[in-house]
């Protein structure tokens, strides 16, 4: 179903991910989440993947 929650390296393994509230390099400079892996619905893992290959394609 694409509405599941899937993590986000298991479809592009190459991406860059950030989460900055899993550290202290935040405004607030305390870590917030406990958690540093990106999850995203199943449907925009998707789009985002598709769009990080147009990309490529084009040398970024």
């Amino acid at each position: 179903m694409k509405s599941n929650y899937v993590r986000v390296k298991d479809y592009i393994p190459d991406i860059y991910e950030e989460l900055r509230y899993a550290t202290e390099r935040n405004f607030t400079h305390t870590k917030v989440y406990d958690f540093d892996e990106a999850y995203l619905r199943l449907g925009t893992t998707l789009k985002l993947k598709k769009v990080q290959e147009e990309l490529k394609e084009l040398g970024y």
